[in-house]
């Protein structure tokens, strides 16, 4: 049975962005092994992407790299990459694969902890346009030790990075 979430520190779901007042414990699912994992906890800390899934990027990137065994098959490719796409787009591309294939761990409700890495980051997306649109600023905690913490709020980034809870 895992540990109750110490709400003090993180008090709201990183996807959907509803306060520790909003949510209902994992039991709520009414899945039994959910129920056993996760018991009366109101988030998980879980693995999603650094970048949320580009079908276009996969693609490309599968095209070029998929059968590349060797170093000298890499660089070959990637010498037909930049040929046909150009260095700048190369760049993003490479970006985005290498951001897509890296996880980071999130404080999710059992709603979002649910979700596909897709449909995480098009709630995650609609969260954050609600928020500009009525001049919002998510602030999360970061725990620097059990008696000191300090406040980060988002910024906005360009890419990938417009994503990122930091």
């Amino acid at each position: 049975m895992a540990k109750i979430i110490e709400t003090r520190f993180i008090s709201s779901c990183e996807c959907c962005g509803r306060t520790e007042y909003e949510l209902e414990p994992f039991s709520k699912l009414g899945d039994s092994e959910i129920t056993e994992k996760f018991g009366d906890a109101l988030l998980v800390k879980s693995p999603r992407p650094l970048c949320p899934p580009d079908k276009e990027v996969n693609r490309i990137w599968k095209k070029f790299f998929g059968r590349c065994r060797t170093n000298t098959d890499f660089e070959k490719s990637r010498a037909k990459l930049v040929q046909k796409y150009g260095q700048e787009r190369v760049s993003e591309i490479d970006f985005i694969a290498q951001a897509s294939g890296h996880f980071e761990k999130v404080w999710q409700c059992k709603d979002c902890a649910i979700l596909s890495d897709e449909e995480y980051y098009e709630k995650l997306g609609a969260r954050k346009a609600r928020e500009k649109e009525r001049g919002e600023r998510r602030a999360f905690l970061l725990i620097l030790d059990p008696d000191e913490w300090k406040i980060i709020t988002e910024s906005p980034k360009k890419d990938c990075s417009d994503f990122l809870p930091f």
